[in-house]
């Protein structure tokens, strides 16, 4: 029974030895009594279930209990389960615990950008559409009806969908561990992967980009937005010869920067990155270093204009007060509509993440094995092998830079990563 101390009007109204049930009224937050009745119902192999009556009227609140100890002893006979937590109150009793525990290895950024995803199209689906079902109430057939409802209304491929379930699958697991909401985790159906070929621009289309992106950068007369372009430009540039992720470049820092020379007298310039897959290093191509070069040269002018160093812990691609620049799907928008490369030869859009591709592609023209350029960009050799047309008889110990490019003079600038 509920403590004394800390309920009043307490009325015991079990009539079977099935189990108990009470109604109550709560302390009220000013010292004195709520009016609202609540109860509590008692069933035998399961925890205790509180639930507000949300009546002030005492037989009201009797009936609200009795129908509800009826219909919860009903489910409980008939093995159906017994506690109702909503998808609402799960996901944000989830979200309170995901973004401060520390049994999970992954950046509070990424997890923010998780729980947002977590918050639009499930929660959209099981909270709007379905009148916030109960978490145990999510079955195969309501998934299923879920997957059919991205795929009507968002045009959603079943590889977004497998993601979205991963999430579906950390909630659900915190559930059952944590919150003993569920004895244990559902078995749903997920679609199959696609396994369509990720857009990519051949070398002709790329090399037409970076001729055109010259012009661009200064097309606009807002000096801001030049200097939008200008950092995009080098982004790209440098994207495209490196692999690495969007958010793994946003969040590089130039002392995370650093040349290696190997023992045939060329360098390379090497960027610890921090990623979905933790921290690595990543080999960038001959003559990127160019590009590097050309952002600390114009950061360097810019903060000279306020007689300061560039910090060396500063992002490299960042805004004029150093945070981190942000997105830059718009100016990857506009410079590819400026080319008049939107689309590649199926139809497919190209997005920011083919500059990724791009880099895979590439390599792999190279004859880089599947195994180097796995590690290199921080993937599964399936992953590799899957999506970017990966021949089966690559040779195997090529250096990851290998190109037939010849070594670049340039002026006698020290850099901080030399």
């Amino acid at each position: 029974m509920p403590n004394q101390r800390f309920v009043y009007n307490e009325e015991d109204l079990s009539r079977q030895k099935d189990g108990s049930l009470t109604i109550y009224n709560r302390p009220a937050l000013d010292g004195g009594v709520s009016p609202i009745y609540q109860f509590k119902i008692k069933l035998p192999g399961h925890k205790d279930i509180r639930r507000s009556a949300k009546t002030k009227d005492r037989n009201e609140a009797i009936r609200v209990a009795l129908d509800a100890f009826e219909e919860l002893n009903v489910k409980r006979l008939t093995g159906k389960p017994v506690r109702l937590v909503g998808f609402k109150k799960a996901v944000s009793e989830f979200a309170d615990w995901y973004m401060d525990t520390k049994e999970i290895q992954i950046k509070k950024e990424n997890r923010k950008s998780y729980l947002a995803t977590l918050r639009k199209y499930p929660y959209d689906f099981f909270v709007t559409e379905m009148n916030d079902v109960s978490i145990d109430l999510i079955n195969d057939d309501l998934i299923q009806d879920y997957f059919n409802w991205r795929r009507d209304n968002h045009n959603t491929s079943n590889n977004t969908l497998r993601r979205e379930m991963t999430l579906m699958r950390s909630l659900y697991t915190f559930c059952m561990r944590k919150q003993k909401y569920i004895d244990a985790l559902p078995d749903w159906r997920l679609p199959p992967r696609d396994k369509k070929r990720r857009p990519a621009w051949t070398l002709e289309e790329y090399r037409k980009i970076v001729r055109k992106m010259r012009i661009w950068v200064d097309a606009d007369k807002n000096a801001r937005v030049r200097r939008q372009r200008f950092y995009f430009q080098q982004f790209f540039l440098i994207s495209a010869n490196c692999g690495a992720r969007v958010g793994e470049l946003r969040n590089l820092r130039w002392n995370e920067i650093r040349a290696e020379e190997y023992k045939t007298g060329d360098k390379r310039l090497v960027l610890s990155l921090e990623g979905k897959t933790g921290r690595r290093e990543s080999v960038c191509n001959a003559d990127t270093q160019n590009f590097f070069n050309n952002l600390w040269d114009y950061r360097s002018s810019e903060l000279a204009e306020t007689e300061s160093d560039t910090p060396l812990d500063e992002f490299v691609f960042c805004h004029f007060d150093g945070s981190s620049i942000g997105k830059m799907n718009k100016s990857f928008g506009s410079l590819m509509e400026y080319c008049d490369t939107q689309r590649d030869v199926y139809g497919e859009k190209y997005t920011i993440y083919s500059l990724r591709h791009f880099y895979a592609q590439m390599r792999l023209n190279e004859e880089v094995s599947v195994y180097d350029l796995a590690s290199q960009m921080g993937t599964s050799v399936e992953m590799i092998s899957r999506f970017y047309d990966q021949p089966n008889n690559v040779v195997r110990g090529l250096n990851i830079t290998k190109s037939s490019k010849q070594k670049s003079s340039r002026d006698f600038v020290k850099y901080p990563y030399e």
